[in-house]
């Protein structure tokens, strides 16, 4: 019926006030409150069950669905990422929460804010726990780019993730094209894409990059270096065999 929820949550209200500290009690009012769509109540009463609860994983579930109202019904976002931090400092690894946390900042366009949690994560993060903290690295970067046009923000995190995860080529080649913009960090490119054509599955990707940065420095016999590998690999397009024909011809014998 109707009536009833409403019946209910004064029922169990009265039972609360003869054991303000009651779970039960406590859960049942944030249950009833959310179905009678009482968001600002069952936030309120979700804040009071937290501080009762006996278990860091119970209190950590709590501040995520108090997290859910404040940033779904309540539509206050940066109030419901603080949520999702704290249920993060009680669990680092709730990696759902952190899902949630990306997912409530990105789609609100809180994009500064986000930046700002990528650090408090990489600072919460255990040192052991590589992949995890390569994860949120490889994200922050990527935020970086795309969204914060940050070159060199996105330089040095992926510099942080090849730290921790040496073969992974597809951030190494990010990097690479980020360098390649400045002339102080050739140096870095060449070695990048050196190491790059003995690692990757298409080693003509790096080696015409290679052509490409020695033709910017005029470095003619490296140029003719880079195309003749790029030929024995028979990955030489029609306009390289005519470069690499012309270098060579005019190579002192």
């Amino acid at each position: 019926k109707i009536g009833e929820p409403y019946r209910a949550i004064d029922a169990w209200t009265a039972a609360r006030r003869l054991d303000p500290g009651s779970v039960e009690a406590l859960g049942a009012l944030v249950d009833l409150l959310e179905e009678t769509s009482q968001a600002h109540h069952a936030a309120e009463a979700l804040g009071e069950l937290e501080a009762v609860l006996p278990t860091i994983e119970e209190r950590r579930d709590a501040y995520v669905r108090l997290a859910d109202i404040l940033g779904g019904p309540l539509a206050r976002v940066l109030d419901a990422a603080a949520a999702l931090n704290t249920a993060l400092d009680l669990d680092p690894m709730h990696v759902s929460a952190f899902a949630r946390l990306e997912k409530l900042l990105f789609e609100a366009r809180q994009f500064a804010a986000l930046e700002e949690n990528y650090h408090r994560m990489i600072r919460r993060l255990p040192k052991e726990q590589v992949k995890a903290r390569a994860i949120v690295w490889r994200s922050l970067a990527e935020l970086y780019l795309r969204v914060l046009e940050n070159e060199d923000g996105a330089r040095v995190a992926y510099e942080v993730v090849l730290k921790l995860e040496p073969k992974a080529t597809d951030v190494a080649l990010s990097l690479a094209a980020i360098c390649t913009k400045k002339k102080e960090t050739a140096p870095k490119v060449l070695e990048l894409y050196h190491r790059l054509a003995s690692e990757v599955d298409d080693p003509a990707i790096p080696v015409r990059h290679l052509f490409e940065l020695y033709h910017a420095l005029d470095l003619r016999d490296r140029m003719l270096c880079s195309l003749g590998a790029l030929l024995l690999m028979r990955a030489g397009t029609k306009d390289e065999v005519r470069v690499y024909e012309m270098l060579l011809a005019r190579t002192p014998a």
